[in-house]
């Protein structure tokens, strides 16, 4: 009896070990997944960041070419200005 009794218990305790380890496997398992999936969040997080700071350059920069269209000629007056060029030339400097 009592043999049967150690067969049944070292049964139960093999078991029971059997149980720890696959719920430790879950447990690696799950905290792998955890950090993949923290790594592709702050990867996300990073890559948003860059496409603001690309968006903010961009339009930083269509601001300063604005600002520099302000000083070019109108199409209207361009025909004016061209005829007062060659009406008046002025000498560049290049040649002397």
């Amino acid at each position: 009896m009592q043999v049967d009794q150690l067969r049944r218990l070292r049964t139960a305790s093999r078991q029971q070990d059997r149980a720890k380890q696959q719920l430790e496997r879950e447990i690696r398992d799950a905290e792998r997944a955890v950090e993949v999936a923290a790594l592709r969040l702050s990867s996300a997080i990073r890559q948003d960041m860059r496409q603001h700071t690309i968006k903010q350059h961009k339009e930083a920069r269509r601001q300063a070419l604005l600002e520099e269209s302000r000083g070019w000629i109108p199409p209207e007056a361009l025909e004016g200005r061209i005829a007062a060029a060659l009406d008046n030339p002025q000498p560049l400097g290049m040649a002397d």
